[in-house]
């Protein structure tokens, strides 16, 4: 709409151990899953169709071919994928 509201620069981040922590990360990952989602490949761990991998903080793509995982690297160099941390978003073969 027309009124927008002040822009906030954040000085800190979100404490660790912080009960809201696990909120805030399944808030942002949702959308970074909504953007890869078209781009990978669906890989069967133990039967069990899978996309990706997530626990914590971390997130795992997964590609079953050289092809899938170069879509994967260029998801991961978008801008809201860049603002990850490199140790949160990993890609991988299978």
């Amino acid at each position: 709409g027309p009124h927008r509201t002040l822009s906030v620069t954040p000085d800190q981040g979100v404490k660790q151990g912080c009960p809201i922590s696990p909120l805030l990360f399944a808030l942002y990952v949702h959308d970074i899953s909504k953007e890869f989602l078209g781009h990978v490949d669906v890989v069967r761990v133990q039967g069990t169709p899978a996309t990706h991998f997530m626990y914590a903080d971390d997130l795992t793509l997964v590609s079953t071919s050289p092809h899938g995982r170069q879509r994967l690297h260029l998801v991961k160099c978008r801008p809201s994928a860049a603002r990850s941390s490199e140790n949160m978003l990993h890609v991988i073969d299978m």
